[in-house]
């Protein structure tokens, strides 16, 4: 079952017994978990809610046995279950009444054990994957009905560029500029650059493409601004190293003509991300990302071990990199 589908059957009241929630995406998973709980009548929601956290099948087991007070089910949300634990839960699934909507949530990935296989196999595991750009636009558009200000599709994916496609990132920086727009008024490309910080994977990539379309003065330019921003060279290499990894992953596979969702698999994270990091090993070569990989990687050893206390290390790699 995905994600669409699990709302689906919340808004249909067809929920009944054990589930599995899990995947990288937490903003989304526990938002879910609030929708079900709102399903219970509001005066006698504490009666027929429990939460655990790191419990024991056994305890779950217990509470999930009660049946509903003066309402048509109850709600049990299990955080931080052992996998141990969490596969006596699935292999006891038929002792849930069906009256029990019990909710095991894992953070991140749940392990692919063989009783999790088994409970996928019922339609009874939620995968909550990192955000598309078009399901992090869509809900960058929500976000903006629900404050009552306007804002275009343009002005929308300008938004998830600048910050990814995070959700809780995202969020909060939409929050930001709604409240900046105040309701009824529409968002404009000023309050974006006003108010929106954007992410360092942002900020990264929009300083590669410099590099990358021979514009050496742009790239370093957008360097100055990430350190007027705060970040240190430091940390500006390891956003770098890490994102021209996945470039040379990227290139590797694309060598092999792997398909471009394959690619986007084996990359893992955002697959916004994914898909950029794709975008821009298409302009390198091989041999070009496999030197500035190593070269970042003595230039991180330095400024760690302070044999380098600026920016000039950094600047050089760039400049013999990308020539």
């Amino acid at each position: 079952m995905n994600e669409s589908d699990f709302y689906k059957s919340t808004q249909s009241n067809s929920l009944s017994g054990l589930y599995l929630l899990h995947g990288e995406e937490e903003l989304t998973k526990q938002e879910a978990l609030g929708r079900v709980e709102a399903l219970l009548d509001q005066g006698m929601r504490d009666m027929n809610r429990a939460r655990f956290r790191a419990p024991l099948a056994t305890e779950v087991l217990a509470a999930a046995a009660q049946a509903p007070f003066f309402d048509r089910f109850r709600v049990i949300v299990v955080w931080d279950l052992a996998d141990e634990e969490l596969n006596k839960l699935i292999e006891a699934r038929a002792k849930v009444p069906p009256e029990t909507i019990l909710l095991a949530a894992k953070r991140g990935k749940a392990r692919d054990t063989a009783a999790v296989k088994k409970l996928a196999a019922l339609g009874r595991v939620v995968e909550f994957a990192p955000l598309t750009r078009e399901r992090a636009v869509s809900m960058v558009m929500r976000e903006a009905a629900l404050c009552g200000v306007t804002l275009d599709g343009t002005l929308a994916r300008k938004l998830v560029e600048l910050v990814g496609t995070d959700a809780y990132a995202l969020r909060n920086e939409a929050s930001k500029v709604f409240g900046y727009a105040g309701h009824g008024n529409v968002v404009t490309a000023e309050m974006l650059d006003c108010c929106v910080t954007p992410s360092p994977e942002a900020d990264i990539f929009a300083m590669l493409n410099c590099f990358l379309r021979g514009d050496r003065k742009g790239g370093l330019r957008a360097i100055r601004i990430m350190q007027q921003n705060g970040e240190t060279a430091l940390r500006i290499a390891y956003f770098l190293q890490g994102r021209l990894r996945k470039m040379l992953i990227a290139r590797e596979l694309l060598e092999t003509k792997t398909p471009p969702q394959t690619i986007i698999r084996e990359l893992g994270g955002s697959p916004y991300a994914a898909e950029k990091s794709i975008t821009a090993a298409k302009k390198c070569s091989l041999e070009m990302l496999r030197g500035a990989v190593i070269r970042l990687s003595e230039v991180d050893f330095k400024l760690k071990q302070g044999l380098a206390t600026d920016s000039d290390s950094l600047f050089l790699v760039l400049f013999e990199c990308f020539k």
